[in-house]
């Protein structure tokens, strides 16, 4: 029964070490090593457990505490990872799409006299749908009708 304990044990250490391995964070790493006397304490507490009531509290102790690292572990790296994941997600999505000009290379006269005929074009274009809107509106005139008398 108190193998069962132990083997459990062992894959939890394997799964530590794993985790040291992919995070190489100095706290998971540190961990991850002093676990190697630790598993051996409980191998030679296995025997002892079934008769030793402090053999198997010490045993089951042990499993415990080491399950309980291995999921805060494991929290960590999910934590880290979602906020490495974040930070490329919004990183991504704040990189322009094509550069923009330094402050201060165009006269600030040039920026508004473009800023001004921009507006313009817009209200053009805007006048034109209205008109062209229009003429389609109430289906008296076509925008390509003289095209077509040719």
């Amino acid at each position: 029964m108190y193998a069962a304990v132990f083997f459990r044990l062992l894959a939890d250490e394997q799964r530590m070490r794993m985790l040291a391995e992919r995070s190489g964070r100095h706290e998971v790493t540190r961990a991850a090593a002093v676990l190697s006397r630790l598993v051996w304490e409980a191998a030679g507490l296995v025997p002892l457990a079934s008769e030793d009531v402090e053999a198997r509290g010490l045993l089951l102790g042990y499993a415990q505490s080491l399950g309980l690292l291995v999921d805060q572990a494991v929290e960590v790296e999910r934590q880290e990872e979602a906020v490495e994941s974040a930070i490329r997600d919004e990183g991504a999505a704040a990189a322009p799409v094509r550069p923009a000009l330094p402050e201060g290379l165009l006269p600030r006269g040039v920026v508004d006299e473009v800023r001004l005929e921009l507006e313009e074009l817009g209200e053009g274009l805007h006048h034109a749908q209205e008109v062209l809107g229009g003429a389609h509106g109430d289906g008296t005139q076509s925008a390509r009708k003289g095209e077509n008398d040719v």
